[in-house]
């Protein structure tokens, strides 16, 4: 063995073992193990609420200008090492701004229209790499610098490809699109898929991905965990990663059927099911790597399971955090977002409005006790 390899070895041997209450999980072979204090692991196995697991860090007023103003929040993006922060409003502005960390206005990411580069309803973004990827309704996808400049674009056309895209990832020189479109979901192969990817040239490379015949809430999610493309099924209860051949996927953790798939199929009385059995059906709604953990988000409840696939907590209720003084309401679709350490909260700080102007949100950043 090289000296610098086992010095590598021995580092991490040593990383892991020098406390009795740290414990070891394998990542299998094409990774070192990480290291979890049982401390940490007891305190999210013991959580019942999002309340008790996540406290307040900071605060980001983004600022208000004509130019910036948000109405619903579908995503944010926050990027500290590049000092900027990606906060996407898919419903009302329908447009994609850039603040700094401080919550200075910078830039949009593109305009309305039909030209190169602009949009008319954006549908999905990602980041990776200081590139922003955006998906349009109208079957267009677009590539963009994270400072605006346009790289590239696609428009999708019915014989070259099949597929609508409903949630994005970008890693590693490949974009994946993630898609509940039960009528734009086609393979090459011709059969239906939940994950398409794309090389950055925009050249479709393959697609995987088991795809339920069912009514869709807009559930699901695609994100990197474990170093791998992770996503999830709706009703299904299945989480996927994309093995070393990206023909092919695996099922990394299962939590059962989460709902009668029979009677949740297309046919004349799906919607009066839905309707009837609402507080039956159980989805997974969004999923997020936070400190080693997957945090998966269902309709009610936060799961989490280790990169190893231990569920260290299936009851994880979720409740809306209690805000501090003189901020009220949220203005997130989804009420809360995960981030890579943790949860965002966009509200409304009250002390702030004058007559009737509503300032943009403010950004609470939870984190892990």
């Amino acid at each position: 063995m090289k000296p610098i390899i086992l010095l590598i070895l021995l580092f991490a041997g040593v990383a892991c073992h020098r406390n009795r209450n740290d414990i070891n999980v394998d990542l299998g072979n094409d990774s070192l193990a990480v290291c979890y204090n049982k401390g940490f692991l007891k305190k999210v196995s013991e959580a019942d609420q999002i309340g008790k697991l996540f406290q307040l860090k900071k605060s980001i007023n983004l600022e208000t200008k004509d130019e910036s103003l948000i109405g619903e929040i579908e995503e944010i993006i926050y990027i500290p090492e590049k000092n900027r922060i990606i906060v996407f409003d898919k419903s009302v502005a329908k447009m994609v701004f850039v603040f700094d960390t401080s919550g200075k206005y910078l830039h949009r990411i593109g305009v309305h229209g039909k030209a190169g580069g602009e949009y008319l309803a954006p549908k999905a973004i990602a980041y990776n790499d200081g590139k922003v990827a955006i998906y349009d309704m109208g079957f267009k996808l677009m590539l963009f610098d994270l400072d605006g400049s346009f790289i590239k674009e696609v428009k999708f056309n019915s014989e070259k490809w099949r597929f609508s895209i409903d949630k994005l990832f970008l890693w590693n020189n490949k974009i994946y699109g993630y898609t509940i479109n039960r009528d734009f979901c086609l393979g090459q192969d011709g059969k239906k898929h939940r994950v398409f990817i794309l090389t950055d040239d925009f050249n479709l490379s393959s697609s995987v991905g088991e795809f339920e015949e069912t009514y869709d809430f807009g559930d699901g999610d695609i994100t990197l965990f474990n170093n791998r493309i992770t996503y999830s099924g709706i009703f299904n209860g299945k989480i996927y990663q994309i093995g070393a051949s990206e023909n092919s996927e695996n099922v990394f953790f299962s939590f059962g059927s989460l709902a009668n798939l029979e009677n949740l199929k297309y046919g004349d009385n799906h919607l009066q099911y839905i309707f009837s059995h609402f507080d039956e059906i159980d989805s997974i709604v969004d999923m997020m790597e936070i400190k080693n953990l997957l945090f998966v988000r269902r309709h009610n409840k936060i799961s989490v399971i280790t990169n190893n696939g231990i569920l260290v907590n299936n009851d994880i209720a979720f409740n809306r955090l209690e805000l501090p003084k003189n901020y009220e309401g949220y203005a997130a679709r989804r009420g809360i977002l995960f981030y890579n350490c943790g949860i965002i909260v966009a509200t409304i700080d009250k002390s702030k409005i004058r007559l009737s102007t509503v300032p943009n949100p403010t950004l609470l950043f939870y984190e892990i006790k």
